[in-house]
């Protein structure tokens, strides 16, 4: 899980790894600040590479070079 507080917004991300941690089976995103709410679930596998892809693609430096790190 991340969360993140700044100001008057709030950012949960909530993941569901597959035992090997290659592979996430799902995300949750809530995104909230005054006056508006933004919920986003995906459901279904989604790679580290996906999520780099995702990254490049919308230009977000933090998710090009994503690794799952071991626990």
């Amino acid at each position: 899980m991340v969360r993140v507080r700044e100001d008057e917004s709030h950012v949960d991300i909530y993941f569901r790894l597959a035992p090997d941690a290659d592979v996430i089976y799902g995300i949750a995103i809530m995104v909230a600040e005054p006056g508006e709410t933004v919920l986003v679930n995906i459901v279904g596998d989604i790679s580290t590479d996906d999520i780099s892809a995702l990254g490049r693609r919308f230009d977000l430096d933090e998710l090009v070079d994503i690794e799952v790190a071991d626990n």
